[in-house]
């Protein structure tokens, strides 16, 4: 478990879960556990642009979600996308006769499943990248 405000993060190669976020920063993770099907769930956040990059084992069972306000999500595994639109409201207008200063934000959630589902997977960015590859 671990949270940097800002820098990145990258871990060479875990064993169990992990969760790691992060204010403006990268996050590089490479899953390698001795049994697929042990207690493996991931839950990894980057705010500001940052990108997420995941290697998982082929053989690793995972029930994944993305989320992004941002750029694309990549992934080896099928995901199925969601759109979700919500109004942000910006900061409070200087003067009471000003009007609110509300913007639409676009949230695109996407989710899928490896070798039929398992281990919850869950990666948000704000408007990095996200990346999912898969390994022998």
């Amino acid at each position: 478990k671990g949270r940097n405000e800002a820098g990145s993060i990258r871990i060479e190669q875990a064993g169990s879960w992990v969760e790691a976020s992060t204010g403006s920063g990268n996050i590089y993770l490479r899953m390698v556990p001795d049994r697929t099907n042990g207690d493996l769930h991931v839950n990894l956040q980057t705010g500001g642009n940052g990108d997420i990059t995941l290697f998982l084992p082929k053989g690793m069972k995972a029930d994944i979600q993305t989320t992004s306000t941002g750029r694309q999500v990549q992934s080896d595994v099928p995901l199925t996308p969601q759109i979700v639109s919500r109004f942000q409201t910006l900061p409070t207008p200087p003067s009471p006769r000003s009007p609110l200063n509300i913007t639409p934000t676009r949230t695109e959630i996407q989710s899928g499943q490896l070798n039929g589902g398992g281990n919850p997977i869950k990666l948000h960015t704000s408007v990095g990248k996200i990346d999912i590859k898969l390994f022998n």
